[in-house]
């Protein structure tokens, strides 16, 4: 059956249209669903739990600009947005304290130009599995994540010109928090890539830049990687700060 004891669905095809779903969800409660849709322009859908876990976002909007934002305060928590056309935004906050042992997933995928990604995740617990991808298809759009924990998987793929991706992982070091890691693939050129890992053990990062992009990179811990993923024959780390 599902797992979601609880749902809510809002459905909206047309212009200039507000979707909000507000869901209070005391501490043990779990099993919590909210979607939206929209298909018009200048959408916004606003959708936040407070607490509980087992929650699961999902934002899907097609036309122009469209801003959706979804924040969970619970453990075990999945969100998705999806966004098609110009000049959209996107947020996504959610925190996995508790952990357990399943992961915090969250996905924001946007197909056009000028567009904007953020996305944050804050988790104290050991157990593995949280992960946070965004895609962008375009010129100029800006990609930001944010998070701490432990085994947690960052991915950024741009694909076009003047792109601007930020990644940041926060780990402890006593105790230690290990095995996070970061991939960033910027495809054709201009683009700028920053990516700060600090403390921790054990964290990789995998950078693919094609064409004439730049790259700030920081690592403070011990053993750390840097692996270059290009075209060149051989990849220069020099510029690389480790802590």
């Amino acid at each position: 059956g599902d797992k979601y004891l609880s749902s809510a669905k809002l459905d909206h095809i047309g212009d200039k249209n507000t979707s909000t779903q507000i869901t209070t969800a005391p501490g043990s409660n779990s099993g919590l669903k909210v979607i939206g849709y929209q298909k018009g322009n200048e959408n916004t859908i606003n959708q936040n739990i407070t607490s509980g876990y087992t929650e699961y976002f999902e934002a899907k909007q097609i036309g122009t600009k469209n801003t959706a934002t979804q924040t969970g305060s619970g453990s075990t928590a999945d969100g998705t947005i999806y966004q098609q056309g110009d000049g959209n935004t996107a947020t996504q906050k959610l925190s996995g304290m508790n952990n357990g042992y399943y992961r915090t997933g969250m996905l924001i995928k946007q197909i056009g130009g000028r567009n904007t990604a953020s996305q944050e995740f804050w988790g104290s617990g050991y157990n593995p599995g949280h992960s946070g991808e965004t895609y962008q298809y375009g010129s100029d759009n800006v990609a930001t994540q944010t998070g701490s924990g432990h085994h947690f998987t960052s991915i950024v793929t741009q694909n076009g010109d003047f792109n601007t991706a930020t990644v940041n992982q926060n780990g402890t070091a006593n105790p230690v928090l290990f095995d996070n890691s970061v991939e960033l693939y910027q495809d054709l050129s201009n683009n700028t890539a920053t990516i700060t890992q600090e403390l921790g053990s054990t964290n990789i990062i995998k950078l693919y830049q094609k064409g004439a992009g730049t790259a700030n990179l920081t690592q403070k811990g011990d053993q750390n990687v840097v692996k270059g993923l290009t075209t060149i024959s051989a990849f220069n780390a020099s510029w690389a700060k480790f802590g």
